[in-house]
């Protein structure tokens, strides 16, 4: 999952404590729920916390950045704050202000606090808050993520009663494996030391964890489960592991050290089993050590662990129990239970092959019952053996050495593509023995690492498979060069060297071949894993074989990636997969490894599991997936029921009179659609109904008075009247009618997707879903890979990728590049694209303009513009001086209006304005009219403003004393303006500056930090800074920055370079190609 921009620093003071109360209730799991604005009877209603031991606690936050304690008393059950009473709860009683000077001798929530009676006081800044989050969050730090997205869908929805349970599940890693386990053999275990099963390849060790009795409860974890695992990598580090145990066993996220984790082991009674050991031995040796020193410690403190795995090279000095072979007994009971094979003869005859070696059973009897005849083979005791045998009497065995050519799937039609004919070889065995290999479709890949070392062992040193594997590797390297998209979601499972990953990242760092080359594009997810991966290689290139324009290109596309339009709707990518099939599309067409192969593997053979682990590796709740996965489908596959089955008017009458007034307006959007398709009975009640549909769409009639009557007759307001009568047209449009003016059915999909290009992402994707099904149920061709164009177009929904955009705007005006008219075009319609508006964007856009540029914005755009989303009392004072007085009195007397429930205004919002040349008449306006300016002193000085000082409300001081912070913003692993002069005296390079984020995980986003810099450093250097910053990682997590800064800063940071004028235009072309790839 992408963790993107922390976005909770822009919610209201009483949102964000909300947020960290929720953050808290996920986190350390003591809170049972939190109601917001709860309907209580007392003024301590802004949130309220229920217990886990049941009771209740009530709070109240004030948006003072700072007050005195003084300004806060307790008495007789009122609670004053600034004279303001608020009356209280009985008990429990939480009082949160920015910030106020306590001594603080008591705690709660985990907080310090000051009490007075039964009010807890407590100082929490909206900076702190941040931390506190990011520190809950430590060990998952995408589930913040997710959780603000949960909260931001309750809050959308106003369900802001949010108890515990409704919280998304903690996600661990899958214990599944490939096939399902048979009870064979007891295994009781109750060992107060460390036990090592150690089991030949394929003995069963995995099963036989399922199996294992222990005394009290057992926690498993996996290092291996399959080839083909979406966590095949992730699953092998220490630090995952021990994040794992922690849900796992705490059920909680809170952060622990290694020994509270063995300590909650052995007091709770739990035995941990660690399966495949020798997974991290073979491919995570560095961190061994890690693993070895953890269960020595559990070992030392007397907690349970038994450790399953092939033989260690490591020395260890637990206690060894070696895994045995079955007997005949338990063959014949593993035989009968999954194979159905009772016969004796047969059961005897694989136990004389197999010795009761568990995969060879199972290899044996698949064989059986492929070929209804048991394989001549001789008696054999190793796994190797078997793999000697079969592939003997295969003529070209190294063809099996296309398999250590990559840790990834292969797909059957590639075999001839990477070996030729002598595929026909490797063909033959997965035919004759398709059980040794996992099968997903057209994918495969081993099915046993057992295979996996035999090939690596028997092959080693073999220069005919040194020369396939070099072939392999040259093919896939051509078919990347050549931008073919077949291998891109593997690039990273191949062994390419610098050399030739340098001339992939050259070819592919330049967005003006990114375009060309992603149109027709039907699976985004391979293109997002495919430049994951080469962001990841691109560490190791040497920075001045890039060139400035290649840095640029692949931050800029790597931002346009950023965007998610497919995640968890599993209703659009339903029809989306089905309409790829149908027009002509295989799985040979899907590369990647997300939700498109999960519903592709769904809708051709009923297989949910890898939607399943998708889901959850987006942390998504997959608690009874598959009954929700098929409720939530159903719909989809009922929507064209309305002409097949007779509609209900009779219950349709009653529920009018049941209904919200929500419910009321899509009840009756349903009854116009079925009444403008069915035919009613004369003299129904309805038939007016009908009439007067029929008139609107038939005959272009207004019925809005009619409409506006329905709503007032049942009792709801006239507000929905003429949205109802757009939806019902295309709603019908939707099912195929009007087909003259129907643009499902008249538009190709490029033409759809650009004639509702204005529309924001979450409407355009609902629009093509309905286009897609329509077209679908007609079976009609389409050009589905026009889709293209919605995966790369602005995401409505906290889409950071603009967020500066005002800055590169401003030096291509400058340049000559761009004119204002221009400009202002692109931020109004990425604005109007935004959900909530990036609504800074045109102010700090306008507020950087010269007075030349702005007197025009201002005489020539802003007057024909009246839907700009701009704040002109935000601009600078200078700025303001520059507005006519007519505009600045048009938008204050606005702004009272707005304010005239609470007659006040906070001090930020019109700082600017009182230091304009308007101050005295806004001051004057504001006395007459008695709105107060909420102000904490110490932020301005009020003999500036000494005539009007019953203006202002002052509501504390603020203290600016920085606060000591034991542990340095360099040693958390970022950087900020406020370390500028810890990077001065530690003589940080500019490298090193680039290759550190900021604290909100961006990199590359304060130019400040390079300031102190002569410039000729800064010039010699600019490869590798631009270099560092795009390799840069999150510290706490190590996953990669986010890049979102760079589109803006990348080109003043090279203006302020004087780069080369040839340079700018590169630079320009390609800033211009992002918006137009963007949808603008």
């Amino acid at each position: 999952m992408k963790v993107a921009r922390n976005s909770i620093i822009g919610y209201s003071y009483q949102k964000l404590v909300a947020f960290y109360i929720l953050a808290l209730m996920d986190v350390e799991r003591e809170i049972l729920g939190i109601e917001i604005e709860a309907d209580v009877e007392h003024k301590f209603d802004d949130l309220v916390i229920v217990n886990k031991d049941g009771t209740k606690t009530y709070c109240q936050m004030k948006d003072f950045k700072a007050i005195q304690i003084s300004d806060i008393t307790v008495s007789e059950g009122i609670a004053k704050i600034k004279s303001s009473p608020h009356s209280m709860a009985d008990t429990g009683n939480i009082i949160f202000v920015k910030q106020i000077d306590i001594e603080c001798k008591s705690e709660i929530l985990g907080l310090p606090s000051y009490l007075i009676d039964n009010v807890y006081i407590i100082s929490l800044s909206r900076e702190e808050i941040r931390e506190k989050v990011e520190r809950l969050y430590e060990i998952d730090l995408p589930r913040m993520t997710l959780i603000e997205s949960f909260f931001e869908k309750r809050f959308d929805e106003r369900e802001l009663v949010i108890n515990l349970h409704d919280l998304p599940v903690l996600q661990i890693y899958s214990n599944q494996l490939v096939d399902p386990t048979i009870e064979v053999r007891e295994f009781h275990i109750d060992k107060e030391k460390a036990l090592f099963i150690e089991g030949k390849p394929g003995i069963g060790k995995s099963h036989l964890v399922n199996n294992i009795k222990v005394n009290g409860e057992k926690i498993i974890y996996r290092f291996w489960i399959s080839n083909q695992d979406y966590d095949y990598q992730n699953r092998l580090l220490y630090d995952n592991f021990i994040s794992d145990l922690i849900k796992g066993i705490f059920e909680k996220l809170v952060k622990k050290d290694i020994y509270e984790i063995i300590s909650k082991l052995r007091i709770n009674n739990i035995t941990l089993i660690l399966d495949g050991l020798d997974h991290v031995e073979n491919y995570n040796p560095y961190e061994l050590e890690k693993y070895i020193q953890f269960i020595n410690s559990m070992e030392a403190d007397g907690a349970k662990v038994i450790i399953l795995s092939r033989p260690l090279k490591y020395t260890v000095n637990w206690e060894i129990y070696k895994l045995q072979n079955w007997n005949f007994d338990q063959t014949c009971h593993f035989l009968n239970e999954q194979y159905h094979l009772f016969d004796y003869t047969v059961c005897k005859e694989i136990y004389r092959i197999t010795q009761g070696y568990p995969i060879l059973v199972r290899f044996t009897a698949d064989s059986y019952k492929i070929n209804k005849t048991l394989p001549d083979l001789p008696q054999l005791d190793t796994i190797n053996e078997y793999y000697d045998v079969i592939t003997k009497k295969y003529s070209n065995k190294e063809t099996l050495g296309l398999f250590l050519s990559s840790n990834s799937y292969f797909m059957m039609s590639e075999l001839k593509i990477l070996l030729g004919h002598f595929s026909i070889f490797i063909k033959q065995i997965i035919d004759e023995h398709p059980y040794l290999f996992e099968i997903k479709l057209n994918r495969i890949s081993l099915l046993h690492d057992s295979l996996n070392t035999y090939l690596r062992l028997s092959l080693s040193g073999n220069t005919n498979v040194e020369q396939i594997i070099d072939e392999i590797k040259n093919k896939v390297y051509e078919s990347i060069i050549s931008g073919e998209k077949q291998f891109i979601s593997r690039y990273l499972y191949f062994s390419f060297d610098e050399n030739e990953k340098l001339g992939i990242i050259r070819k592919y760092a330049d967005i003006n071949f990114f375009e060309n080359w992603f149109k027709g594009t039907i699976d985004i997810e391979a293109v997002q894993e495919f430049y994951t991966q080469l962001r990841f290689t691109l560490k190791n290139i040497v920075p001045n074989e890039l060139t400035i324009n290649n840095y640029y290109d692949i931050s800029l596309i790597i931002n346009i990636l950023a965007r998610d339009h497919i995640t968890n709707l599993k209703e659009f990518l339903h029809i989306y997969i089905k309409s790829l099939i149908f027009n002509g599309y295989t799985e040979e067409d899907i590369t990647s490894t997300g939700y498109l192969f999960g519903m592709l593997y769904f809708v051709k053979e009923g297989n949910y599991v890898s939607l399943e682990i998708v889901e959850a590796n987006n942390h998504y709740d997959t608690s009874d997936f598959y009954l929700n996965i098929i409720d939530e489908l159903e719909s989809e596959d009922r929507y064209f029921d309305v002409f097949k089955n007779s509609f209900d008017f009779n219950k349709a009458q009653m529920l009018l009179h049941q209904s919200s007034e929500l419910q009321f307006k899509d009840l009756i959007e349903k009854i116009f659609v079925a009444l403008y398709i069915n035919e009613i009975p004369k003299e129904s009640e309805f038939e007016l109904w009908r009439n007067k549909i029929h008139d609107y769409i038939d005959h272009k009639e207004d019925i809005t008075t009619f409409v506006k009557r329905v709503f007032s007759d049942y009792g709801h307001r006239e507000f929905f009247a003429l949205s109802v009568m757009q939806s019902v047209k295309y709603q019908l449009k939707t099912l195929g009618l009007l087909e003259e003016e129907n643009e499902l059915l008249n538009l190709s999909l490029e033409e759809f997707i650009i004639h509702f290009k204005e529309e924001d992402s979450f409407q355009l994707i609902s629009y093509i879903k309905d286009y897609l099904r329509l077209n679908l149920f007609l079976k009609k061709y389409i050009d589905v890979n026009s889709i293209y164009r919605l995966f790369t177009s602005y995401y409505a929904r906290k889409d950071y990728t603009v967020n500066n955009i005002w800055k590169p705007l401003i030096v291509f005006q400058r340049k000559g590049y761009l004119k204002i008219k221009k400009s202002v075009g692109i931020i109004k319609e990425f604005q109007s694209k935004s959900e909530k508006g990036i609504r800074d964007i045109l102010n700090d856009y306008v507020d950087n303009l010269n007075n030349q540029d702005f007197s025009y914005f201002i005489q020539e755009i802003y007057p024909k513009n009246e839907d700009l989303n701009l704040n002109i009392f935000q601009l600078a004072p200078e700025k303001i001086n520059m507005l006519n007085s007519e505009l600045v009195e048009r938008e204050f007397f606005e702004s009272l209006r707005i304010h005239s429930y609470s007659k006040s205004f906070e001090y930020y919002k019109l700082k600017n304005l009182l230091y304009s040349k308007y101050s005295k008449e806004v001051l004057c306006l504001l006395e007459k009219h008695q709105y107060k300016v909420l102000v904490q002193n110490g932020t301005f000085d009020i003999e500036d403003f000494k005539e009007y000082k019953g203006v202002f409300q002052i509501t504390g001081k603020i203290d600016f004393d920085e606060k000591n912070h034991a542990v340095s913003n360099y040693e958390k692993g970022y950087l900020t303006q406020q370390d500028i002069q810890f990077i001065i005296n530690e003589n940080l390079s500019p490298i090193e500056i680039a290759s550190l984020p900021d604290g909100f995980h961006d990199a590359f986003s304060e130019l400040e930090l390079y300031q102190h810099f002569n410039q000729e450093i800064l010039l010699t250097n600019v490869h590798s800074i631009l270099h560092a910053a795009i390799c840069s990682k999150i510290y706490s997590i190590g996953m990669p920055s986010n890049l979102f800064e760079m589109l803006g800063n990348v080109p003043i940071f090279l203006d302020e370079l004087d780069i080369a004028s040839e340079n700018f235009d590169e630079i320009f072309s390609s800033f211009s190609k992002f918006i137009e790839i963007s949808g603008v």
